[in-house]
Formats: structure tokens, C-alpha cells, sequence
């Protein structure tokens, strides 16, 4: 269960940081953006470099479903970034359309 858990928290993690989440812009009194921080950027960066993947290995090996599942989808969210995924969509489409008007 704990372990379930930690690789739950995980996900949500890296699924916020994928969206941005944790950015802030430091804007001042009159709404100019002055600085952005990188936090997601970061988060990320620091989640691999602490061996996140070789935690994510060990736990597809798991015999419990729920456990390997959850590494999976950690391991997607980590491979697949959703944003992209939607505009290689949006082109797809784009060329089936060129090619259905030539």
C-alpha cells in the first residue's frame, strides 16, 4: 500500500510539472511579467537525475498489478509529453485533409 501510494504521488508529480503547474511568472504592480520561474523544469531534471528511473524499473517487475501499472504510467508520463502528443494530432489531420482535397 505504501508503496502504491508513493508511486501514485509520483505520477501526480511529474503529471502537474508535464502541464506546467509549477511555474510562477513575478509580475509587478502594472502587470508586466518581470521574471518566469522553471520550477516544473526543474522538478523533472531532479526526479531523473535521483534515479527515478531505476525506481520505475524495479517496480514494473512487481507481481502486483496495481504496482506495475502504476510505474507504467509513470514511465509514460515521463516518455510521452500530452501538449505535443495533441498538435502531432492536429497535423495528422491537417495531412489527411491536404490529401483528401488533392
Amino acid at each position: 500500500a505504501q508503496q502504491n501510494f508513493a508511486l501514485s504521488t509520483l505520477f501526480k508529480i511529474i503529471s502537474k510539472a508535464n502541464t506546467n503547474y509549477y511555474d510562477k511568472e513575478h509580475k509587478n504592480e502594472y502587470g508586466l511579467v518581470l521574471s518566469q520561474s522553471n520550477r516544473s523544469t526543474e522538478i523533472l531534471q531532479f526526479l531523473i537525475k535521483s534515479n527515478l528511473i531505476l525506481l520505475i524499473r524495479f517496480s514494473i517487475d512487481n507481481v502486483s498489478p496495481t504496482i506495475m501499472t502504476q510505474s507504467l504510467n509513470i514511465l509514460h508520463c515521463l516518455l510521452v509529453i500530452q501538449q505535443d502528443e495533441i498538435q502531432f494530432d492536429c497535423l495528422e489531420d491537417f495531412h489527411r485533409m491536404c490529401e483528401i482535397i488533392n
